[in-house]
């Protein structure tokens, strides 16, 4: 099945149908190369349309801000 054959794509963490407006979702844990694995499935006969979207968690987002204000705060070390 088309879910089997993405799960077992290198890069692929997780595929799982969706009910809505698409037909599933498929999480790449590859940051570097998302662009590359859309393309591989984008390929596949089957695919009529996709839509990447990046997820960014609130702790990534706000990482560099947090330490910036972590290393200008001054403490006693108590």
């Amino acid at each position: 099945t088309a879910l089997r054959e993405l799960e077992e794509m290198p890069g692929v963490d997780f595929v799982d149908p969706v009910i809505g407006s698409h037909d599933m979702v498929i999480m790449v844990d590859a940051p570097v190369t998302v662009e590359a694995i859309a393309n591989k499935i984008r390929n596949k006969e089957w695919v009529k349309g996709m839509e990447i979207m990046r997820i960014v968690s609130m702790f990534e987002r706000h990482r560099a801000s947090k330490k910036e204000l972590l290393k200008a705060l001054t403490h006693s070390g108590v």
